[in-house]
Order: structure tokens, then sequence, then C-alpha cells
């Protein structure tokens, strides 16, 4: 047994390698935080559009108007009704999509009106129009309405449109008009 070399791996070699993989992990954790406020940005992008979609296919479906607003909630994400900031425009909670009664305003929610709605995350800022309806012929009356959604941390913005025509535009990335907002 004598002359028989032990397996195994050194200190001073797992010392090494641990090192190797601290700096690796140092140099890689800045790319983390803007991929994962991009990765946010980009859900709620993808929620919205689907609920504008949503809200001018239903609109043109039963042919009667449908109502978008900015959800009001709570902590719990419980809706209570239609967000109104007045000029700030914030849609901080989230979507709200619904069929109001008739001859009411876009932001006259009622309990039990919901179609659909969708929240965001806490760590976005997003801004929009005020509450607007979608006509029974899928047209909104006025300009287009944008939601300009981007990370508290400024590392990712993204607008998305409700276009008349036939569904949704998107623009993702700091290119964006109005993302530097």
């Amino acid at each position: 047994m004598a002359g028989r070399k032990a397996g195994g791996v050194t200190l001073p070699e797992m010392v090494v390698v641990v090192g190797i993989l601290a700096v690796s992990a140092l140099l890689a954790l800045p790319g983390w935080g803007q991929l994962i406020a991009r990765a946010r940005v980009r859900a709620a992008l993808d929620t919205s559009a689907s609920l504008f979609r949503h809200a001018r296919a239903v609109a043109m479906m039963r042919r009667q108007p449908v109502a978008v607003c900015p959800v009001l909630g709570d902590r719990h994400r419980e809706i209570h009704g239609c967000r109104r900031d007045g000029r700030e425009r914030r849609w901080r909670d989230g979507i709200l999509v619904f069929v109001p009664d008739a001859g009411a305003e876009p932001d006259a929610y009622r309990t039990g009106q919901s179609l659909r709605y969708g929240f965001f995350d806490r760590n976005l800022v997003v801004r929009g129009p005020e509450a607007f309806m979608i006509g029974a012929d899928g047209d909104v009356a006025g300009p287009p309405p944008t939601l300009r959604i981007a990370d508290v941390s400024g590392h990712a913005c993204g607008t998305v449109t409700l276009v008349s025509a036939g569904g949704v535009a998107r623009c993702f990335g700091s290119a964006c008009p109005g993302c530097s907002e």
C-alpha cells in the first residue's frame, strides 16, 4: 500500500475553485437585475395586450360597449372598482375590463360586472389614459389608448397600444417613445 497516491481534492484546489465561482457570480449579478426587470415589463406588456384584445373582442361579439379602467384594489388583490387618480393617470394595480350599465361612464364599475382583470407587479410604474370605452364596433373614440410600463429600477420599459383597426401593437425597449419618463 505504500506508494499509492490518495484520491481527492486538496484544500488549495478547493479554495481556487470556490474563488473562481465567487468572482463569476459577482460579475453576473448586475445582469440578473436587468433580466428580472425586463421580464416584469414583458409580463405586464403581455397582460395588457391580452386584456385589450379581449375587451375589443367582447365588445364586437356582444355588440355593446366594454369599459377598460385601472383597477382599484387592495393589498390582497381584491377589486373595489376603477381607480380615479385625476391627472396622474396611474394604472398601478392593474387593468379591469367590464360591460358597464347602459349610458354609464367608463369608470362606473359595480361589483360583479368584471369580465376579466389583470394585476401588475408592484415594482412597475404604469401610466396611461383615464378609463376608456371600446365601442360595439371595436373602436375607441379619440386617440388609441397607450400604456407606458417601466420598471422602478429604470432598467426596462415598454408601451402597449390598442389599435382600432385590428388588435394591439407593441413596442419594447428603451427606444420606445416616452419610456424615459
